[in-house]
């Protein structure tokens, strides 16, 4: 997926719960070639991730999961998350085991802790369709490469078209312990010349119409996709276009805001899928009486292992102005880091 899932689900882009960004900066193919031939690539990736295009579907890492939840009896309602804290929707559950999404690594987990999978079986599948999907990408990219991008572009043209080199975010939640804004400042380098800049952000809450976008410096809102359950896409449109021969990276910053009532879900998770980011900063600041009583630090860690009791070396100390902060630096693709705590209230 090429809209970065940064956690308002980062990698950025799969099924994810938390508030989280995804910026267009993943490297997939694009170009307006890529309208005529969604469907075969479409069809490549079903394929990889449990799809068919003719072949046999109980290969597939999808089509082994299936299995797996058929055998038990358990309906495409009834997948538990890894946490213990309810279930994926019918929705998720379909379109991963048919491929229509890309697989995260956190769902395969949770179907080996229900169902009782064989971890190392299932670890050689996802990897096959990880590595059958990226070089599908790569085959396409010498056709799809080179168009114009516009603000009706797909996520993945707008994506392709830069590379997020820094990012720095700072999360407020209100006394209610909900996640009401998040300000970001982005700065990013041209692999091809355009004037676009994409991120999508979903709430976990998982009702419409509560998550909007204020541009800040350097940008304008040219489009906003509502594409699902507290789901949006935002397309900005740069203020000067990025230039291929730019000789300096350009930095823009935005404002998300969140209407919800639902308090969010205690964790701040972060996966870029292809780029190598120089340096992703996270801030925290919380509002009595909604506040941790223990906040601590991840990194190179699954979502469960993030989640789950930290080492003390990890962990945070409790301050007065309860603002907490990690800076991140030579992140590699599919590292995954973040934040996450324990309410208090």
């Amino acid at each position: 997926m090429a809209w970065r899932f940064l956690s308002l689900t980062a990698e950025l882009g799969v099924l994810r719960d938390e508030l989280e960004p995804v910026c267009l900066a993943q490297r997939l193919p694009t170009c307006n070639l890529y309208r005529a031939s969604k469907q075969s690539v479409s069809k490549r990736s079903q394929a990889a991730w449990g799809g068919s295009m003719g072949g046999n579907d109980d290969l597939t890492i999808g089509g082994l999961l299936r299995a797996a939840r058929e055998a038990a009896g358990v309906t495409t309602r009834q997948v538990r998350k890894v946490d213990g804290v309810g279930c994926y929707s019918s929705t998720q559950i379909s379109q991963a085991e048919t491929g229509k999404v890309k697989m995260s690594w956190a769902l395969v987990e949770a179907y080996i802790h229900q169902f009782g999978c064989d971890r190392q079986a299932l670890k050689s599948a996802y990897e096959q369709a990880k590595g059958k999907k990226d070089r599908d990408a790569a085959d396409l990219a010498v056709q799809l490469l080179g168009s114009e991008v516009t603000a009706d572009s797909s996520s993945d043209e707008i994506g392709s078209a830069y590379r997020v080199e820094e990012c720095e975010q700072y999360y407020h939640l209100d006394e209610r312990g909900v996640i009401v804004e998040v300000n970001t400042i982005c700065t990013v380098t041209p692999v091809r010349d355009t004037e676009f800049f994409g991120v999508w952000y979903q709430y976990f809450s998982g009702k419409r119409g509560e998550i909007d976008v204020r541009a800040g410096m350097g940008c304008s809102v040219a489009q906003v996709r509502e594409v699902g359950d507290a789901m949006n896409q935002f397309v900005l449109k740069l203020d000067r276009p990025l230039r291929v021969q730019d000789k300096e990276p350009r930095s823009i910053s935005y404002r998300v805001l969140v209407t919800s009532d639902t308090p969010s879900k205690p964790l701040i998770r972060f996966e870029y899928q292809r780029d190598h980011v120089t340096r992703h900063a996270i801030r925290v600041q919380f509002t009595p009486p909604a506040l941790p009583k223990e906040i601590w630090w991840g990194r190179g860690v699954s979502t469960y292992q993030l989640e789950a009791d930290p080492e003390p070396a990890r962990e945070f100390s409790l301050n007065g102005d309860a603002f907490y902060f990690r800076d991140y630096r030579n992140i590699a693709p599919g590292e995954r880091f973040g934040i996450a705590w324990r309410w208090g209230m």
